[in-house]
């Protein structure tokens, strides 16, 4: 099995984008680059990394990500879903138990991509 190495999210505004992942995953911003076709920010998620791409010239095309979801472990499912409708996140459906040990809950970032918190017992 290989470890991630990090997962890339197209995103429409960076400071957003860049904003939303701090407040709301409190990742944290470890370096950004940019050329003349796109910037990109990198961000501290854990022992993950996740980098936020904007591409200058196709971003009014693309609304979201090709990313499906990107999964984050929590502790305590209902603690975290009760953060975010305090931060007046969209949280997509309701808690899903997959197995009896795991529970997950999907919510949307600022540009419609699929987010997942994690709580395996």
């Amino acid at each position: 099995m290989y470890p991630m190495s990090h997962v890339g999210v197209r995103v429409k505004n960076m400071q957003v984008s860049t904003e939303f992942y701090c407040k709301v995953l409190e990742c944290t911003v470890t370096g950004s680059l940019e050329n003349e076709i796109r910037k990109i920010v990198f961000l501290k998620a854990g022992n993950s990394v996740i980098e936020l791409i904007h591409k200058f010239e196709d971003n009014e095309k693309r609304s979201a990500g090709p990313v499906d979801h990107i999964a984050f472990a929590v502790e305590n499912l209902e603690r975290e879903i009760e953060r975010l409708k305090n931060l007046g996140v969209q949280i997509i459906g309701g808690i899903i138990q997959v197995t009896e040990r795991m529970r997950v809950i999907f919510f949307e970032g600022p540009d419609g991509e699929r987010l997942e918190f994690v709580e395996q017992k």
